[in-house]
């Protein structure tokens, strides 16, 4: 059935917001490896303020409870600038 697909050809095509709810589509169909699913969510994601989400993939992906030390920065970061705009408000 992947060979019908057509997702691989218009993801190139949309937005993030328009490609994460195709993943959840797929991933409910087995149209694909469910670890080809997660890798191109967190691959997807990875570039979003998503950081937990995307470190819950991750983990489920590579089948552990730690996460690497990016993860903790980029959301160390995202939450220093969460509270500057704030404060700017």
């Amino acid at each position: 059935m992947a060979e019908h697909d057509l997702t691989q050809r218009m993801i190139p095509s949309l937005d993030r917001q328009l490609v994460f709810p195709l993943l959840e589509f797929l991933s409910s169909r087995d149209v694909y490896q469910a670890d080809a699913i997660l890798q191109a969510k967190v691959e997807l994601l990875s570039g979003t303020g998503m950081v937990d989400y995307t470190g819950e993939l991750y983990k489920q992906l590579h089948n552990t409870d730690q996460l690497p030390a990016e993860f903790d920065e980029k959301r160390a970061a995202l939450i220093k600038q969460l509270t500057e705009s704030e404060h700017k408000t």
